[in-house]
């Protein structure tokens, strides 16, 4: 799996970061171009190996505001990060107490925490306080802050566990946003 990085700014920046299929060590490499970080132009390369600290090896991950949910190889999804509202999908906000950086101390799981119910899922989407994902089965499950109805479950009231939404047809794909989640069915 490799995934490429660009400069979102008006220096160079370039590199990717993989993980070759059957391994536990990621790698990072990074081409950097700068004008004025010294004075004057410098360009160097890097490459960095990392060993994974977690044994879960990841088919699908994605990162919300302070929280990040990813599925394993097993299809089981687990989250780590902010859990303030139930992002985690692990049935508590009863947990470890974080510094999210501005925001002071926050409950958290600072490594990957499976999320409650025990689904096969395919994807996972993480939002601004909540998170979502699609099942094996073409089902849709969404968790955390819901106050703008944001899991699709006909309620405002947030959920610490995941909540199935409801529809006549299997989805095929689902994102979740800053307040608000779509599907593709």
């Amino acid at each position: 799996v490799t995934s490429q990085m660009t400069s979102q700014g008006g220096n160079a920046h370039s590199g990717s970061v993989s993980l070759p299929q059957g391994s536990n060590s990621l790698q990072a490499s990074a081409d950097v171009n700068c004008w004025f970080c010294t004075g004057g132009r410098t360009h160097s390369s890097v490459v960095r190996n990392f060993v994974v600290l977690s044994t879960n090896m990841f088919v699908d991950i994605d990162a919300g505001d302070a929280h990040t949910c990813a599925v394993a190889v097993d299809n089981r999804a687990v989250c780590w990060g902010d859990n303030s509202d139930g992002q985690l999908g692990i049935g508590t906000t009863a947990d470890l107490s974080c510094n999210i950086a501005g925001g002071g101390a926050h409950p958290c799981r600072p490594h990957p925490t499976a999320v409650a119910g025990g689904l096969a899922f395919k994807t996972v989407s993480a939002g601004h306080h909540h998170s979502c994902g699609l099942t094996t089965a073409g089902e849709v499950f969404c968790w955390g802050g819901n106050d703008k109805g944001q899991l699709g479950v006909g309620t405002l009231a947030s959920s610490r566990a995941p909540l199935k939404v409801t529809h006549t047809r299997p989805f095929v794909a689902v994102s979740a946003g800053g307040q608000h989640t779509c599907a593709v069915d």
